[in-house]
């Protein structure tokens, strides 16, 4: 299990082993920046009990990253233009980025702080009072 780490964590997982793809994305991993075969399996995030899967945008140059729970629920959904068909991420720990690298190898950066799921705040439960007459 991952947990609550610290530091994401790159992992390369089947392609196949995707959660549901929200709509206006498809999964399109690379071997590398100038393959033109889609890879067997496809680079992730692992961080803070969350999944983040990168897919490439239908109809534009671009990736949606979309965070997952445990359970698959979509928990966060981010897109940026610039690059496709990601082939690697990496982790910069000093700089606290996440590096996409896709197809020629354009890349996007996003600072962990974008990639944050804030915590879900749960209300607390209502208090009923009974009154003895």
């Amino acid at each position: 299990m991952y947990g609550q780490q610290a530091i994401p964590m790159v992992v390369r997982v089947p392609a196949t082993s995707h959660p549901p793809i929200p709509h206006g994305l498809v999964e399109a991993a690379a071997w590398g920046p100038d393959a033109g075969a889609p890879s067997p399996t496809h680079p992730v995030i692992r961080w803070g009990g969350y999944t983040y899967w990168v897919y490439n945008v239908v109809a534009r140059n671009g990736i949606g990253i979309v965070a997952y729970d445990e359970a698959a629920n979509v928990v966060g959904q981010w897109e940026k233009p610039g690059a496709s068909h990601i082939w690697q991420i990496t982790v910069e720990a000093d700089s606290q980025r996440v590096i996409f690298w896709g197809q020629s190898n354009y890349r996007v950066v996003m600072r962990w702080h974008e990639l944050s799921i804030p915590p879900l705040a749960v209300p607390a439960p209502a208090t009923t009072f009974h009154f003895a007459n």
